[in-house]
């Protein structure tokens, strides 16, 4: 006997999923995109210094290529497969950006000249 259960967010009936017996939203999109949204808030009122000090971290790193400039460059020869594998994932990133701009209109070619892509 499957039992019923109310939804928080906008309180009709459902039936749980088969391995969650202890879901308390529904599976309506709205319903889950709320209960993500409040999910996020309740994270980001815990833990409200997590994005902070961005800037810090960001001058500290610049110091340190700063101080080691000569270690990507020997990272990169000591590892050239990752070479082959980051200009694959450029180069797909790259094209699924030209299709997303071509489909809102924008002119290859003067992103280009600006290079912007």
């Amino acid at each position: 006997m499957k039992t019923e259960k109310k939804c928080k967010i906008c309180h009709t009936a459902f039936t749980p999923e088969k391995r969650h017996p202890r879901q308390k939203i529904c599976s309506k999109p709205e319903c889950r995109r709320k209960s993500r949204i409040a999910a996020l808030r309740k994270w980001r009122k815990l833990y409200p210094e997590y994005f902070k000090n961005r800037t810090d971290n960001v001058e500290k790193i610049r110091a340190w290529r700063k101080a080691h400039p000569d270690y990507y460059p020997k990272y990169r020869e000591a590892h050239p497969e990752l070479k082959k594998k980051t200009l694959k994932y450029v180069r797909a990133h790259r094209a699924k950006k030209r299709a997303f701009l071509q489909e809102k209109g924008f002119s290859l070619e003067a992103m280009v000249s600006k290079n912007k892509i």
